[in-house]
């Protein structure tokens, strides 16, 4: 919980760093003796509907009345509010580009680092990364407070960007291998719904009470300094471990595990010598014979086409709830009561996934968005529907929220854990895509149609939809160890449909197994 606290924390940062205020040229310093008020009535032009232009000004400004006077670019602003990085550097007018690009940047981090990290978790360990990253985001998040310049900002939060990330997807990981089955749905679902509900309500705590960014950004580094704690709590996976045939380890760590949970260390060897006898029997043949990494997903036919359907799947999620989260109107009191409709949504949530299984209900919250997506499109055309328009918003945040919870637990169970680290890091960099896209969708809709974002979001979200027909359930499915076991019960899948066809029309079985290619050979324990 406390990774994905920190990561969603750190990736909302943005938002409240980068408040917008009201701006317009600075006097000049003959006329500093003048109030603000004074030199905006004789030195700033006004629009059509009587505001303040903000990023030109009048030359000279004391001829009123004068014809001789022309309008001149600012070269110095002045803020009704300070303390953002755009009251900091001047990110208004022709920088104002930096705010959307500082998203970008943020969002390229965590997309550069995923997969690389996810390819070193599988190959050295789910601790080490753990480690290495936590003392990464430390460092990197210390020195943001001490930016002095807009590209060192950036730079810094680049490296926040890959660190937090990296923390949070392997230590969901590591969870989801430490739980036993019957509790891996539960945990998962766990996971995310506090720090989705918190993260936000913490933030708007932290914008109503501190002034300035370089405070916003200590106070976020308290709750991020609480990872250090991970040296002393974090174990390796024992099955990653057993995968990579680092048995000796593996005994250690979960008589570890024994003792700490109160069982008798006698019984739990004599577990571990039956269980270690048949895994060295069955499953050391397959690892051996596994690709681990990107090798190990690109090789295999199954995932081959399970991480198309998934990349597809993280970049529409992450890009709607970037769009539900950001450049909305602060009000601490709306996010208590999206909150507590989260947190029952999740309840409701995790007993359709335990219940109707994960694809189904993957599918029915994708509907649900892209209902809502285009919902808030047509409030959008129509005056006087304020109130209309802010229930639509905030079910999708609530709706977003849900779906980042189920992504996460869905696609963690849908890969082997010889590759699985890789997979749900490659999964995250089309996350983060959909995270870059966000600022360009939106700058996108500001130039053209405002409700052209939310309609789009509508269409992806049902193309997603549609796709998700094409992933497996994993509901019963069990944790899959090695790429060799997926290919194991995807091969099982066609004998079953063949024995149930067989059973309506006889005789039609057999032709379709002179027609299937794979040649599979199904043990009679699977039958």
């Amino acid at each position: 919980m406390l990774a994905s606290f920190v990561l969603l924390v750190h990736n909302l940062l943005v938002s409240v760093m980068t408040t917008r205020a009201d701006h317009w040229c600075k006097q000049p310093s003959e006329y500093a003796n003048l109030t603000s008020k004074e030199w905006r009535s004789i030195g700033v032009p006004v629009d059509a509907s009587g505001s303040w232009l903000q990023c030109v000004r009048y030359d000279p400004p004391l001829s009123e009345n004068s014809d001789n006077r022309t309008q001149v670019p600012c070269e110095e602003w002045d803020y009704e509010t300070n303390g953002s990085i755009i009251t900091e550097w001047n990110l208004v007018c022709n920088q104002r580009w930096l705010v959307p690009f500082a998203t970008i940047i943020y969002m390229s981090g965590a997309a550069v680092a995923a997969p690389i990290m996810g390819e070193l978790s599988d190959k050295v360990g789910r601790k080490q990364v753990i480690y290495m990253a936590v003392l990464s985001l430390l460092l990197s998040g210390m020195a943001v407070c001490f930016s002095r310049s807009v590209t060192l900002f950036l730079a810094l939060r680049f490296w926040v960007s890959a660190s937090v990330s990296t923390v949070q997807i392997t230590s969901f990981v590591l969870l989801f291998e430490l739980s036993t089955p019957a509790y891996q749905c539960l945990y998962s679902v766990m996971a995310f719904t506090a720090p989705l509900i918190a993260a936000p309500l913490f933030l708007s705590l932290i914008d109503l009470l501190a002034q300035k960014w370089v405070v916003v950004q200590a106070v976020v580094m308290l709750p991020t300094s609480l990872l250090l704690s991970t040296f002393i709590l974090t174990i390796e996976s024992p099955r990653w471990l057993m995968v990579t045939a680092e048995y000796m380890q593996a005994e250690r760590v979960i008589l570890q595990a024994a003792r700490i949970n109160g069982c008798s260390i006698h019984d739990v060897q004599r577990q571990w010598r039956l269980h270690n006898t048949s895994f060295y029997g069955h499953d050391h043949e397959a690892s051996s014979r596994s690709k681990l990494g990107f090798v190990g997903v690109l090789t295999s036919r199954v995932l081959r086409r399970r991480v198309v359907i998934l990349f597809w799947c993280w970049f529409v999620v992450i890009l709607a709830y970037y769009h539900t989260h950001t450049g909305r109107a602060d009000n601490v009191w709306l996010r208590v009561v999206e909150g507590t409709l989260a947190g029952c949504g999740s309840l409701l949530l995790y007993m359709s996934a335990t219940k109707f299984g994960r694809r189904v209900t993957l599918l029915a919250l994708l509907v649900a968005f892209s209902m809502l997506a285009g919902g808030a499109a047509v409030a959008m055309m129509f005056e006087g529907a304020s109130v209309l328009l802010l229930s639509v918003d905030t079910g999708s945040v609530i709706l977003a929220d849900l779906l980042v919870i189920l992504l996460f637990t869905y696609s963690v169970e849908l890969f082997p854990t010889v590759v699985r680290s890789m997979g749900m890091c490659a999964a995250y960099f089309f996350g983060r895509l959909g995270g870059i896209s966000q600022p360009l969708l939106e700058e996108l809709g500001s130039m053209t149609q405002k409700e052209l974002v939310p309609g789009l979001l509508g269409v992806l979200g049902i193309a997603a939809a549609l796709a998700v027909n094409w992933l497996p359930e994993t509901m019963s499915m069990g944790v899959m160890n090695t790429v060799q076991d997926l290919e194991d019960v995807e091969r099982i899948k066609i004998p079953r449909r063949l024995s149930k066809l067989e059973t309506r029309y006889p005789g039609s079985a057999e032709a379709a197994r002179r027609k299937s290619h794979d040649g599979a050979i199904v043990r009679s324990d699977y039958r």
